[in-house]
């Protein structure tokens, strides 16, 4: 009995979802990117296009140590981690084109290698798999913005600001401040200076914001209530202000606490940030 055509739509839906959910699933998966050991300096590009200089640097962001066994460097390069490699915790483990040369340079002793291929002067992406192939880190890094751009030939390497950062953004990078980085060790070492911090925008001047300027006291629990808009709360844009003396412009100019009875005592603002 040749099947009727709402059991071919009902297949075709099947089908659709099976598919969608195939595509979903291997989405999910090529993209989980939860490992503890992530990428932490890459000297891409070295002076001179002296490439026997090339390494890739891991740091291990957890306490205890991580087998690599089994591990996989792909992209633009491949290596394969060879039987009972093991990176310590809060460690850092090389990986050069050529691993003597590169020893000579930094006098560092550990250093695995070689690797197949050569890191692209112009930039790509390098991923790190687990056993499994499962992606555990990955970077796209580039020679142009907003990518530091002073990595690309200068002798210096690319260089993560704080190594428990993510590896994606190219705000979590920078160029070291020394010829040839500073393999199998920390990027910024100087004791002296307070450590890197990564300027992230939470809000800008101009957003909006519930307000309320009645001058009526609200009590210690006013933020864990809901507060629709109403003769009190209402919405503006910021700058919220009545002085006119500032920088930036006033986006709501609120009443002045002379103006209002009783006296503005307390502005209440509030704005959800999620």
């Amino acid at each position: 009995m040749p099947p009727t055509k709402n059991t071919q739509r009902s297949l075709l839906r099947s089908l659709g979802i099976s598919i969608f959910s195939l595509i979903v699933l291997s989405s999910i998966e090529s993209k989980a990117i939860d490992s503890v050991v992530v990428f932490n300096e890459i000297n891409y590009h070295p002076s001179e296009n002296n490439h026997a200089l090339e390494f890739i640097e891991l740091y291990n962001q957890n306490s205890v140590n991580v087998d690599l066994t089994g591990w996989k460097l792909t992209g633009g390069i491949d290596y394969s981690f060879p039987e009972n490699t093991i990176i310590e915790g809060r460690s850092y483990l090389v990986i050069a084109l050529e691993p003597e040369t590169v020893k000579e340079a930094s006098d560092l002793e550990n250093i695995l290698g070689p690797y197949q291929g050569r890191l692209d002067n112009a930039g790509e992406t390098v991923r790190l798999r687990n056993n499994n192939e499962r992606i555990m880190d990955e970077i796209t890094y580039n020679d142009k913005y907003p990518w530091p751009v002073s990595a690309d030939g200068s002798g210096a390497t690319l260089s993560k600001l704080l190594p428990t950062s993510s590896s994606s953004p190219p705000q979590n990078w920078t160029s070291s401040p020394q010829l040839l980085g500073t393999p199998g060790k920390i990027n910024f070492p100087d004791s002296n200076l307070p450590p890197p911090t990564i300027s992230v925008p939470i809000l800008s001047f101009d957003q909006e914001w519930r307000y309320n300027e009645s001058g009526v006291d609200l009590g210690l629990g006013w933020a864990s209530e809901n507060h629709p808009a109403t003769e009190n709360w209402k919405s503006g844009p910021g700058v919220h202000a009545k002085e006119n003396r500032l920088e930036v412009d006033i986006g709501t100019e609120l009443i002045r606490p002379s103006l209002n009875k009783p006296y503005v005592i307390t502005y209440y603002f509030e704005r959800n940030l999620i």
